[in-house]
């Protein structure tokens, strides 16, 4: 599958909050200077989930980032607010914020 493809489809799969993450990401100048000129992003393998209880509702999902400094992961959670944690080269970075809202 295409990288379009794969968002298409994880957003069917997951909902409406998946489109706002992955713009998040796309447009995240933290993602930008950890991987650089962003050349794909798409769902990777791992939690990728929607959840719903009483009057609590989340997303917890990991992206594969590739750009032109290497790939790595970005995980996103929250729901209106957004955390971003990143892996790069199999080393966890730390964006420097907390749930920001878009």
């Amino acid at each position: 599958m295409t990288a379009p493809q794969a968002n298409a489809r994880a957003a069917r799969i997951i909902g409406k909050r998946y489109q706002p993450a992955l713009a998040f990401i796309q447009n995240s100048s933290a993602v930008r200077a950890v991987f650089g000129d962003i050349q794909e992003i798409r769902p990777a393998a791992g939690n990728n989930y929607y959840s719903s209880w009483m009057d609590s509702t989340s997303v917890f999902l990991t992206f594969r980032v590739l750009g032109a400094h290497g790939e790595g992961a970005a995980i996103i959670q929250g729901y209106d607010c957004f955390d971003l944690s990143m892996v790069f080269k199999g080393v966890p970075v730390d964006d420097g914020s907390s749930y920001v809202c878009p």
